[in-house]
């Protein structure tokens, strides 16, 4: 079976993305077609160094009836009204998380996706994510971290007790435990492969396919998800707290 021919748009995190397309695991179901940033020169520089065709703007890359597949990696502000565009343009896309910022954007696109047609499959209702490191160069692009707090132990993923260097792709985990004389151990260490940061690049390839897929989120729980990002931006911008309303289009 032939590849599919993708072209990636917004080359800051999407150059990594590029990295996974044409030496990596995206590799045995796409080909990189052409990759499209507003910084034509970036643009074109990728474009040398992949052997595929640069655009400088969405449009443009729309124009090209010879890609049917778009991977979006802009930023998350505004990414709804590219996807839209791209769905009315009748191509088929991969983004990534948090896909939107603004929960009633989200909700009108997933709501226009389900009407063409075209699922919109997210790995798990989890849409918030840290910005940090993509603001620096510090070689630790996206660690996933994540803790969870007990009574008496904290299981980190990512982050406290061990800490060490990982490769990407692979989750280091430790669960961590209070002693009596108030002090804490480990008690359970496990660095894994497979971890939630990896894209589904085969699921994607099987859906433009037109095969169906089970394990669909719904748009309820997505949209929730963004609700809590959007209440704790609005208490952090306010200096309290903040009510995360329910799931919906307003």
């Amino acid at each position: 079976m032939s590849r599919l021919r993708i072209a990636v748009v917004g080359l800051n995190f999407g150059r990594h993305i590029v990295k996974e397309i044409v030496e990596g695991p995206a590799r045995e179901e796409f080909e990189l077609a052409a990759v499209c940033d507003l910084d034509r020169a970036k643009a074109e520089g990728v474009a040398a160094a992949c052997g595929c065709r640069a655009y400088g703007s969405l449009d443009e890359l729309l124009a090209d009836a010879s890609i049917p597949t778009i991977g979006l990696f802009t930023g998350p502000v505004g990414r709804a009204g590219l996807i839209e565009r791209i769905l009315d343009a009748g191509r088929d896309v991969m983004t990534t998380k948090p896909f939107e910022l603004d929960a009633a954007a989200a909700w009108r696109v997933l709501a226009k996706a389900e009407r063409l047609g075209r699922g919109l499959r997210f790995r798990n209702g989890a849409v918030g994510s840290v910005f940090a490191s993509f603001c620096i160069e510090d070689g630790d692009i996206y660690r996933n971290s994540m803790a969870l707090n007990f009574e008496r132990g904290t299981v980190y993923r990512n982050t406290g007790a061990l800490r060490r260097e990982t490769a990407r792709g692979r989750m280091e985990l430790a669960l961590v435990m209070g002693r009596n004389d108030g002090g804490s151990r480990i008690v359970a260490e496990r660095v894994v492969s497979e971890g939630s940061g990896a894209y589904q690049w085969g699921a994607f390839a099987r859906a433009v396919r037109g095969e169906r897929l089970g394990g669909q989120v719904t748009r309820d729980e997505i949209v929730a998800g963004l609700r809590i990002v959007e209440a704790m931006r609005e208490a952090e911008l306010g200096g309290g707290t903040a009510v995360v309303r329910p799931a919906g289009p307003g």
